[in-house]
């Protein structure tokens, strides 16, 4: 299954993966645009959303504290407005 649209790809990464609390989020912004960044239980709750704006042709990184969040496995997502999310597993351990 392939979760990634090559028009619309970030190049979402996280690490480090498992994380124990403090992970980094990177992803390439095609413009200086807004992007929701998420994080989603496996039964879907949002645990958190983060409204942040990239910078245009950059690597841009964005800090994810999830230090109260319970140990087990998540979805991190990353949409632009009118476009696919980009989404990886993540794990809290």
């Amino acid at each position: 299954m392939h979760l990634f649209q090559e028009t619309n790809a970030s190049e979402l990464n996280a690490y480090p993966n498992p994380t124990s609390g403090k992970m980094n989020v990177i992803f390439n912004g095609a413009a200086k645009e807004k992007y929701t960044l998420k994080v989603v239980d496996m039964i879907g709750n949002v645990l958190i959303s983060n409204v942040i704006t990239a910078v245009d042709g950059e690597r841009n990184t964005h800090d994810l504290d999830l230090t109260n969040v319970a140990k087990g496995m998540y979805l991190l997502s990353i949409q632009k407005e009118g476009a696919e999310a980009e989404t990886m597993r993540i794990v809290v351990e």
